[in-house]
C-alpha cells in the first residue's frame, strides 16, 4: 500500500515541476517581442528602454590616443566606454567596471565613471599594476539604466601587458651619451 502512495506523491512532484520548467515567463516568445522592445527606445514617460542600449569599451595609448591592444609601464591606456541607445549617445549613465584577469592599476579607483550628456562616453585609466610583461588583462563593464539591479548592457575587453624599453643616453641619430656627460649638460 506504501509504495503507491510514495509513486503517486512523486509522480506529482515530478508534474509540478515539469509545470513550473515550462513557465519561462517571457510573452509569447516570439521575435516580434525583441524587435518590438528595440524599436522604441523611449517609453511613453521618457524613459529609456533598457533593451535598446549597446555598450563599447576602447583601449587607446594615454600617450599618443592611437587604438592599441598592448600597455605597459611607460605607455599606460586609457578604456573609453561609450553607451548608445537606438545609435544616440546615452549620458549621464554609471558605469562600473571589474577586474576578470591580471592585477591592473585602474583610475579611479571606484572603478566607476559617469558617462558624459554630449557623448555617451566616460574614460578610465589603466596601467600594468602588479601585472607581469605578457600578462592578459580582462575588464568587464557593465550599467544598469534604470536602476532595477539587472545589468542593461555589458561588455568585456582583453589587452596585455607589453615589456617598456627605456633607453638612456641615446641621442636621436643613434649615437650614444654617457649619462655622466647628461648630467654634466644640465647643471
Amino acid at each position: 500500500m506504501r509504495l503507491p502512495l510514495l509513486f503517486s506523491r512523486f509522480s506529482l512532484l515530478g508534474f509540478l515541476t515539469l509545470i513550473l520548467a515550462s513557465c519561462g515567463g517571457g510573452g509569447t516568445g516570439s521575435p516580434l517581442d525583441d524587435a518590438a522592445d528595440a524599436v522604441d527606445a523611449v517609453d511613453s514617460s521618457g524613459d529609456v528602454i533598457a533593451s535598446s542600449v549597446s555598450i563599447s569599451l576602447e583601449l587607446t595609448s594615454a600617450i599618443d590616443g592611437s587604438a592599441t591592444s598592448t600597455i605597459n609601464v611607460v605607455e599606460p591606456g586609457v578604456v573609453t566606454v561609450t553607451l548608445t541607445s537606438s545609435g544616440s549617445p546615452l549620458g549621464g549613465q554609471l558605469v562600473t567596471f571589474s577586474i576578470i584577469a591580471g592585477s591592473p592599476t585602474i583610475t579611479p579607483s571606484s572603478l566607476q565613471v559617469l558617462t558624459s550628456s554630449s557623448t555617451g562616453s566616460a574614460s578610465i585609466s589603466v596601467s600594468p599594476g602588479d601585472s607581469d610583461p605578457g600578462a592578459a588583462i580582462l575588464l568587464y563593464a557593465e550599467v544598469d539604466i534604470d536602476n532595477d539591479g539587472t545589468v542593461d548592457a555589458a561588455e568585456t575587453l582583453g589587452f596585455t601587458v607589453g615589456s617598456a624599453s627605456v633607453a638612456l643616453g641615446f641621442e636621436s641619430d643613434g649615437s650614444y651619451t654617457s649619462l655622466e656627460t647628461i648630467a654634466s649638460n644640465e647643471n
